[in-house]
């Protein structure tokens, strides 16, 4: 490949990053929403998604060293990210329920 062909596939993927970037943002502004939360509107603020495992290691060695504030609202961020994943497994279910009814308006009886 030459020189100018990949300055040319690097600027393509740094548009496509972008692209990604601000499609993500999206999202997550809109989850922001759906949880009756306003978005942060700061200037450069962005949203990230991160492991809850990797909070709970971090609200542990908070505590170990006695950062007992920290530990709090390490451990609050744990328990709205673990409330927001059972309501969206609630929704997933309900959407595949509603997606298994019958279209042509006979009554469907799960589980029975």
């Amino acid at each position: 490949m030459s020189e100018e062909e990949r300055t040319k596939f690097r600027e393509q993927m740094r548009k496509v990053r972008q692209e990604q970037q601000k499609v993500f943002q999206t999202i997550l502004a809109q989850v922001y929403r759906l949880q009756g939360r306003r978005p942060p509107e700061e200037e450069g603020v962005q949203y990230v998604i991160i492991n809850t495992t990797d909070l709970k290691s971090m609200q542990e060695s908070a505590t170990k060293e006695k950062a007992t504030e920290t530990g709090q609202l390490i451990e609050r961020l744990i328990a709205r990210a673990s409330s927001i994943s059972k309501k969206l497994l609630a929704f997933k279910r309900e959407r595949l329920m509603l997606l298994q009814l019958p279209e042509d308006g006979d009554i469907f009886l799960q589980g029975i």
